[in-house]
């Protein structure tokens, strides 16, 4: 078939992907399909005529290139930034998926063990959960997958309620000196990191209201207030504005036990 445009060589895939998937092949032939949609590149077609008693042959050639793992992961990340589209966001993490299972990508396997540990299947947080750890476990310069653990420990509190959904699913309950083991670590490899600072903060407040905070323990909560306020002046997305606005009744809480003026 000749193809007029890359517009139509691009509904034409989208067909046969549709098609495919209708015939039982599976997720897995879809993601694929429909990452090849996207990262295709159809080479203008080659025309050559061939003058042969007041005739032409024309011979066309179209030229497909496969997405390399970099360009599945991209979209994947794209996708699952589609906070308003459940079905993208199940998409892209297929293609996590399909990732870290067929090619071990490297790149995706931390992000995809993140999604899981996200997720609301006790399975797959559980098993997100554990392979972070061992990340964590086998590089200590991981700042994120250490970060996660460490908020995975941590302590709820009236903002935040992602530790304790977490822990929910994983049948576990707040270990508030290990999630700091943690946070402490991720926080001296990124000076940037305001949230693993944040959080072993909250831990430390808690510690204080059940009386188990160690001799120094003052002291470390206004140290760590004051990194919180110096990392987070270089942040001004929604995340942050949300942190900012998480730590102000701690901030009063400190004042009344006499931290800080």
């Amino acid at each position: 078939k000749r193809y007029a445009s890359v517009a139509e060589l691009r509904v034409d895939l989208e067909r046969v992907s549709t098609n495919e998937n209708k015939d039982g092949l599976g997720w897995k032939k879809m993601i694929i399909g429909s990452v090849i949609v996207v990262a295709i590149t159809a080479t203008v077609l080659i025309n050559i005529n061939y003058p042969s008693d007041n005739q032409s042959i024309e011979k066309e050639t179209v030229i497909a290139q496969q997405p390399t793992c970099d360009e599945i992961y991209s979209e994947a990340l794209s996708l699952l930034g589609q906070t308003d589209s459940i079905q993208l966001q199940m998409r892209g993490k297929e293609m996590l998926k399909v990732l870290v299972e067929d090619s071990l990508y490297a790149p995706a396997q931390q992000r995809y063990y993140v999604v899981l540990l996200n997720s609301n299947s006790p399975e797959e947080v559980k098993r997100g959960f554990s392979e972070l750890k061992k990340i964590a476990l086998s590089d200590t310069l991981n700042a994120e997958a250490l970060f996660e653990c460490g908020l995975t420990l941590s302590k709820s509190n009236k903002v935040f309620n992602v530790p304790t959904v977490r822990q929910s699913f994983l049948g576990i309950k707040p270990d508030l000196a290990k999630a700091n083991e943690y946070l402490y670590s991720a926080m001296r490899l990124d000076d940037s990191d305001y949230k693993s600072v944040y959080w072993a903060f909250n831990n430390l407040m808690e510690m204080k209201l059940d009386g188990s905070l160690p001799s120094n323990g003052d002291n470390k909560i206004v140290e760590l207030y004051r990194l919180f306020e110096n990392r987070i002046l270089s942040h001004d997305d929604n995340t942050a504005e949300i942190y900012k606005k998480a730590i102000i009744s701690d901030k009063e809480t400190l004042k009344i036990w006499g931290l800080i003026n």
